[in-house]
């Protein structure tokens, strides 16, 4: 597939004006973002911190992982990060049918199946982002719990501050992940910048959708910039993400353009984007783009399907098969037959 295929700035700039301000700004009170704008520089919401991370960029990492996505991928394995609000998570394994959380519950969230029975959560009833929860405080065998915490910039590049041997001694340093940084991207500046003060290594995962503007916020602090590509055909991407590529293409085009050190993260998802377009597109991009330091292929896993369950969603593609190792190899060929680098973080 030749560049000019699925790279044409004038779609790009019609599909903003018409569809990217509605997909971002949906009707649907599980899809609302605007929450993003409750947050400032100083603060942001997250969901986890993970320390010693080894698989999310170079060497040994400490990986931020913030709430807000503007994609629904089908294979997504962080579904709890896709929402940018404090979220309500049922772990059932851990309910003892104490019958607390019914009777506080501000909306009638919580049906009592029957005595010595685990609760059922009505999640489309659930406004545990306006009550903060309630029915969390109440039940003390966790087995409902709040996922999303506001915190300040300086709190978050404290903990990151405490491995500082091991970044040095790996070449590691801070990750920001999600979700997506773009969706949080003056908080995502000030994090990178503190880190750099203090001579951190910077990365960001993302899926390359947004304004080219937050991009621009961040490029200053970063050392690596970890960029999702899920498929070069347009249609096929809405299909599998709810969003176009197109601003994800434009971005692309933009930072390489600003000489932003790039690795391509490829998701290989069986049945969904590994097919010949796919990687003969992803193959055309690095002819294109020669100075992308290469690609970090994904294989799908089943990892995150307990979480839908937890958050009251449905998972999408419940009858994908892991791939086995000989298929992955078979990929990984094609791209290193291409002179593509296969990078293994």
């Amino acid at each position: 597939m030749a560049i000019g295929y699925f790279f044409d700035i004038n779609l790009i700039h019609k599909y903003e004006q018409n569809v990217s301000r509605l997909t971002l700004f949906s009707t649907n009170k599980k899809d609302i973002q605007t929450k993003e704008f409750h947050l400032n520089k100083e603060k942001g919401m997250i969901f986890n911190i993970k320390r010693y991370a080894l698989h999310d960029g170079p060497g040994i990492r400490t990986t931020i992982f913030l709430k807000g996505c503007p994609l629904k991928c089908l294979w997504c394995s962080n579904p709890e990060s896709q929402y940018m609000y404090k979220q309500l998570v049922y772990f059932k394994e851990k309910c003892t049918s104490c019958g607390n959380c019914y009777n506080i519950c501000p909306e009638d969230a919580i049906i009592v199946k029957g005595e010595n029975k685990p609760i059922e959560v009505n999640f489309e009833k659930c406004a545990a982002e306006d009550c903060g929860g309630i029915c969390s405080k109440h039940c003390y065998h966790e087995a409902l719990v709040i996922l999303g915490k506001e915190i300040y910039s300086d709190e978050v590049v404290a903990v990151i501050k405490r491995d500082k041997g091991f970044y040095k001694r790996t070449g590691g340093g801070v990750t920001l992940s999600g979700g997506d940084p773009l969706m949080q991207a003056e908080f995502s500046s000030d994090i990178l910048k503190k880190c750099k003060q203090e001579d951190i290594h910077t990365a960001i995962q993302t899926s390359g959708f947004g304004s080219v503007d937050k991009f621009d916020l961040m490029l200053p602090y970063l050392d690596l910039v970890i960029f999702d590509i899920k498929h070069t055909n347009s249609k096929v991407h809405y299909s599998l993400t709810g969003v176009s590529n197109l601003p994800i293409l434009r971005n692309l085009d933009h930072i390489y353009r600003k000489k932003a050190s790039i690795v391509l993260q490829f998701p290989l998802i069986p049945g969904c984007n590994d097919d010949e377009e796919n990687i003969s597109g992803i193959i055309d991009l690095f002819k294109h783009y020669p100075n992308i330091k290469g690609l970090s292929l994904i294989p799908y896993h089943r990892l995150g399907v307990s979480k839908y369950h937890r958050i009251g969603l449905k998972y999408q593609i419940e009858e994908t098969d892991v791939p086995s190792d000989i298929y992955i190899q078979g990929i990984k060929s094609k791209f290193a037959y291409n002179k593509v680098n296969i990078i293994n973080f």
